[in-house]
């Protein structure tokens, strides 16, 4: 037995050619923090390439939206796989490796499931809301659709999810045109935002929960002065409020400066975080406090400017902590389908 299986972690892998091109097939059911510490130390063995993937893949969708699948594979050694054509079409194809492993190694969950999750959430929202004086309808439950194919997006939207929120542009786009019926408000873009694809994903959706760089603000505020009649989406600032190295966004005191010096067509509705994986879900309240200070510090020194209204934080572990913290977005995984 591997240490990666003493974490609790199940993966499953495959190589297959197909028409004399690689396809693979990998996917993670993951305790997120203990496969990232085991894959840094390279602590593989051969064997668990060859692992049965029929129910150790029961929930692909656990694999949480600040974790890049790519990232995840390239921290192992390549032995994992010994093929290098795999590697390096791996960045062009990894999302369809996820939709191939969706479909053929587990049964999508069922409407009836994934209502009474939803359910049950809601139900704890109530409790968790009101240890900050709040109502649950002040809480919109996003679920994180990084590596959920389209189907599952409308029987989340059937079961009663307020939105859904994506990472990449590409498969925004994509899931975007096969949900036609889906209004622009459902979508939320979590995943880091490039300034050369602002105008566009701002076009897509109905808040971007990213904004961190004064380039993409730029843009966005360039596109609305040349086309005055579209609305921008609702803009959430990301703020590192754990001050962790490897997560995206603002420190604390950068973001004063950066509020400030916004174009005037610019205005902020609110912040985001994501901090570092804990098992216990207290270890995040302290990043999720801070952040709620600063937030309320900001609405003042900011009224009429920027209204500062949502705190985007807490996620498949840790939600609860986040909605008592004050969160009014939540992005959820795992939770929703287990």
């Amino acid at each position: 037995m591997t240490e990666l299986d003493h974490a609790g972690v199940v993966a499953a892998g495959a190589v297959q050619e197909t028409s004399g091109e690689h396809c693979v097939q990998f996917a993670f059911a993951i305790e997120r923090d203990k496969i990232i510490e085991a894959a840094n130390r390279r602590v593989v063995d051969d064997d668990l390439r060859n692992r049965d993937a029929t129910g150790a893949l029961g929930h692909l969708a656990a694999i949480e939206t600040d974790i890049d699948l790519i990232d995840l594979l390239a921290a192992f050694s390549k032995k994992t796989l010994r093929a290098n054509a795999v590697w390096t079409s791996l960045g062009r194809i990894h999302l369809d490796v996820c939709h191939v492993l969706y479909r053929t190694c587990m049964d999508a969950p069922a409407l009836e499931t994934v209502s009474t999750r939803i359910a049950a959430i809601r139900t704890a929202c109530v409790d968790a809301a009101a240890v900050g004086g709040r109502s649950a309808h002040d809480v919109t439950l996003l679920a994180a659709t990084k590596y959920v194919d389209a189907s599952v997006i409308t029987m989340l939207v059937t079961a009663g999810i307020d939105g859904v929120a994506e990472n990449r542009l590409e498969s925004l786009t994509d899931k975007q045109s096969e949900l036609p019926q889906l209004e622009r408000d459902t979508w939320h873009y979590i995943g880091r935002l490039q300034s050369r694809k602002a105008v566009e994903i701002a076009q897509r959706v109905g808040a971007i929960h990213t904004l961190c760089s004064a380039s993409a603000a730029r843009r966005l505020d360039a596109w609305i002065q040349q086309q005055q009649q579209l609305v921008l989406p609702r803009l959430l600032v990301q703020v590192n409020a754990a001050d962790d190295p490897s997560k995206d966004g603002l420190t604390h005191d950068m973001v004063d400066a950066f509020l400030d010096d916004l174009p005037q067509n610019i205005s902020v509705d609110g912040f985001m975080t994501m901090p570092a994986f804990a098992e216990d879900p207290e270890l995040s309240r302290d990043a999720f406090s801070r952040l709620r200070e600063l937030r309320d510090e900001m609405q003042q020194r900011y009224a009429g400017r920027h209204p500062l209204r949502c705190l985007s934080m807490g996620t498949s572990q840790d939600w609860q902590v986040a909605v008592e913290e004050g969160a009014t977005h939540v992005r959820l995984g795992r939770v929703l389908f287990t």
